[in-house]
C-alpha cells in the first residue's frame, strides 16, 4: 500500500501543473536498478534523470491515447448521478421491495 502512496506523491506534482503522472510500466528493471545505484553508489544522476524522461514520455503517449479513447460525459448521468447511485444502494440493500415504494 504504501507503494501507492508513493506513486500518488510523485505524480501530484504533475497533476497539479495539468501534466500527465508518471508510470514506470515497461521501464525494464535492469535500467531502473541501474540508475538508482548509479545515484546511490556514484552519486550521477544522468541515467535515473535520463530514465525518468523516457518513462514520462510513454506514460504520456500511453496516457494521451487512453484519453482520447474516452468518451465525453453524459451530462444527464451527471446530473443525476447522486440520486442514480442511491438508488442502485437502496435496490443493492433492499432486494425485497423496490426503493420507489
Amino acid at each position: 500500500m504504501s507503494n501507492t502512496y508513493s506513486r500518488l506523491a510523485a505524480n501530484l506534482p504533475l497533476i497539479r501543473a495539468n501534466l500527465c503522472p508518471l508510470a514506470f510500466l515497461g521501464v525494464p528493471e535492469q535500467a531502473y536498478s541501474r540508475a538508482i545505484l548509479g545515484v546511490y553508489e556514484l552519486t550521477r544522476i544522468e541515467l535515473l534523470r535520463d530514465l525518468y524522461l523516457w518513462a514520462h514520455e510513454c506514460s504520456t503517449q500511453e496516457y494521451l491515447a487512453i484519453k482520447q479513447e474516452l468518451t465525453e460525459l453524459d451530462p444527464m448521468r451527471l446530473a443525476w448521478h447522486q440520486r442514480i447511485r442511491e438508488t442502485v444502494r437502496q435496490v443493492v440493500l433492499r432486494a425485497d421491495s423496490p426503493p420507489w415504494t
